[in-house]
């Protein structure tokens, strides 16, 4: 079995502790110009969306180990966000770790955060950062498409608690059902939304 980490970055930056030979610097949004750091991976290589970077943010890199990585078990953390053994220290978690974590469970995800959404709910919180639009129109994809989730996207959209910065580690066969799940709906919807009205 086979581990890869990927650190996802899209500036160069340096890291104070060492890390076991999983871990693999990611540059997203190289088709746009960004520069990591001399070693990194780029999204921009292999089958890659990387030039919807501003748009897509760090999906771009998920897209990238989706289509590109042939790692047994695959993972994201940031470059400023890691997984760690304990919340006070800066150890990673190691290939070993991971790998008695994953004996257990299926998918490593960061702790849910109690105020990610500053007290409003997911649908609130979505809609005060971008464009509520978006969110009925997602809404309405799954309802026609993959109606047995329509009752999980309401319970979330009321949610006030949630997993953030799309982090992971897990299985690849396991993460790739739900890539190809998130990658269909995000189609969809670029066709129905007009970008260029948005700023950053």
């Amino acid at each position: 079995m086979t581990t890869t980490i990927y650190i996802a970055t899209h500036k160069p930056y340096r890291l104070k502790v060492d890390k076991e030979h999983i871990y693999k610097d990611l540059l997203l949004g190289a088709a746009l110009g960004n520069k990591g750091n001399a070693n990194s991976l780029k999204d921009d290589t292999g089958n890659n969306i990387s030039s919807k970077n501003n748009s897509f943010c760090e999906l771009t890199g998920i897209y990238w180990i989706w289509k590109n990585s042939t790692s047994d078990i695959i993972g994201l953390d940031h470059y400023r966000r890691f997984f760690v053994k304990s919340e006070n220290t800066l150890n990673l978690l190691s290939e070993n770790d991971i790998n008695e974590i994953l004996a257990k469970y299926d998918i490593i995800m960061p702790k849910k955060n109690p105020n990610v959404f500053s007290n409003k709910t997911a649908a609130q919180f979505f809609g005060d950062q971008h464009d509520p639009l978006v969110w009925t129109l997602c809404r309405d994809y799954i309802k026609e498409n993959f109606p047995t989730y329509l009752n999980d996207f309401d319970w979330f959209s009321r949610e006030k608690t949630g997993y953030v910065f799309n982090m992971f580690i897990g299985r690849k066969k396991v993460l790739d059902e739900y890539f190809e799940w998130l990658f269909q709906i995000l189609n969809a919807l670029e066709k129905e939304v007009d970008l260029s009205i948005y700023d950053d």
